[in-house]
């Protein structure tokens, strides 16, 4: 006898898990990237993975980034290193790279002999 693929009556039918697209966010809530993941079939709760939001971004401009403000997501601009703080980072005299915060309002630099 020969089976054909008309003959599935007997077989259990497997339906795949729900797909959900969520949206992560890293390091200073920078938006990552779209993230596929299933729905729970227990429940109707759902469980987003860590850092994970399902309000897609906005379009992000060439220059800015989409960052997560815990509600809603805002664009900002990149921030850029300028030629004068590479070389004053590259001093050894001045603040470390570590030390040294740039965002799209300015740059911050521990003051010596703080």
């Amino acid at each position: 006898m020969t089976t054909t693929a008309s003959d599935t009556t007997n077989s259990p039918l497997v339906i795949p898990p729900e797909i959900i697209t969520g949206y992560q966010y890293g390091v200073g809530n920078v938006f990552i990237g779209p993230y596929q993941f299933p729905k729970n079939q227990d429940q109707e709760t759902l469980h987003l993975p860590p850092n994970t939001v399902l309000i897609n971004p906005p379009d992000i401009p060439a220059g800015k980034q989409a960052v997560w403000d815990g509600s809603a997501w805002m664009l900002q601009a990149i921030p850029v290193l300028v030629p004068e703080l590479i070389a004053q980072v590259s001093d050894l005299s001045g603040p470390k790279v570590s030390d040294v915060v740039i965002s799209s309002v300015g740059v911050s630099a521990p003051v010596s002999g703080a």
